[in-house]
């Protein structure tokens, strides 16, 4: 099998209500679009729109994903999202632990048979990165041929 690289990126999206931020992140949840969400309370946005400066209470989601599920992300997230120009904002991960990184790239695989074979993997692979010094963490990902997280 060719190696694959997924590269792993965080996207961010500010929300008005709870009520919003936990009705898109069950969708995309849900369609595997992200492996997770995490919401964050209490932000305060400050923007000019129309002419006048703003101020507004907000969340913050950020969702976890593959890159190559960013476009139906953000058409889903588009709309589901009661703002007229919704932030949708994707950043690249840099770094994840092996473990959690392939648990992401399992949950938004767009093939589904990877699925139960990656999280089986998941669970082995972080047994044996226990045994491991850090030092051996990149060379192990990089020589396993199913699982490439970064060029």
């Amino acid at each position: 099998m060719a190696s694959k690289v997924v590269r792993l990126v965080t996207v961010l999206v500010t929300v008005p209500s709870k009520d919003v931020a936990l009705n898109i992140s069950r969708e995309v949840v849900k369609q595997k679009l992200v492996a997770c969400v995490n919401i964050l309370p209490s932000v305060t946005s400050v923007y000019e729109w129309e002419g006048k400066v703003e101020e507004s209470e907000e969340l913050l989601m950020m969702m976890k994903t593959s890159e190559e599920r960013i476009p139906t992300l953000q058409e889903k997230v588009l709309a589901l999202h009661p703002y007229d120009v919704p932030e949708f904002i994707v950043l690249p991960i840099e770094h994840a632990s092996p473990a959690y990184g392939a648990w992401i790239t399992a949950q938004t695989s767009t093939t589904s048979e990877k699925n139960p074979q990656n999280f089986d993997f998941i669970k082995k692979f972080t047994k044996l990165l226990k045994c491991l010094p850090l030092c051996f963490y990149p060379k192990i990902v990089q020589e396993n041929k199913d699982l490439t997280f970064l060029d």
